[in-house]
């Protein structure tokens, strides 16, 4: 844990399509506005995309705008262990919605932590973690991420361990 001090600052609040002409078009652009990301995401100009852009898994819709806005690779990663959430229908049983309950309980029981052996990857515990080509796993097609998406949501199991997960970021690639 940290012992990191905090205060707090003001600052103006300005819409991302008036920062980006004054700045530039970054590299990767990282977005974390608590189920507010496709406001940003929507003020992206398609005649100058960042090559990376990650934003919380949050909308569903938001996928699909960065699909048609000509993104084509996708990843799902977990922002616990920065590892990629996969789905295989040989993965689900017709047990996995029994297990939720389960699932629940047991995050309640152990606080929502994960195990001391989860890999980290490369980052501290609430950094932003690696992006681009240095996430975890092969970079996916949009459909085949929507698919795994709502496998998760409906509760079927999937690496990771859902038991662990529940915070995920999308990561996009031109």
């Amino acid at each position: 844990m940290c012992n990191n001090t905090s205060h707090e600052i003001q600052v103006t609040c300005r819409p991302m399509n008036d920062i980006l002409p004054e700045f530039g078009t970054p590299y990767y652009l990282k977005v974390d506005i608590e189920t507010a990301d496709h406001f940003c995401l929507e003020a992206l100009d398609p005649n100058d995309l960042p090559q990376f852009v990650s934003f919380e898994k949050s909308r569903l819709e938001d996928l699909f705008f960065m699909h048609n806005l000509g993104y084509s690779r996708f990843k799902l990663i977990a922002q616990e262990d920065f590892r990629q959430l996969g789905y295989s229908p040989d993965q689900a049983s017709k047990w996995s919605r029994n297990l939720r309950p389960l699932r629940s309980r047991v995050r309640r029981m152990l606080g929502r932590r994960a195990p001391e052996n989860v890999a980290k990857k490369h980052s501290a515990y609430g950094s932003s973690g690696p992006f681009g080509d240095e996430t975890d796993g092969p970079w996916r097609q949009m459909k085949e991420v929507a698919f795994t998406w709502l496998a998760f949501d409906l509760g079927h199991t999937g690496d990771p361990d859902p038991v662990w997960h529940d915070w995920f970021d999308v990561h996009c690639a031109r």
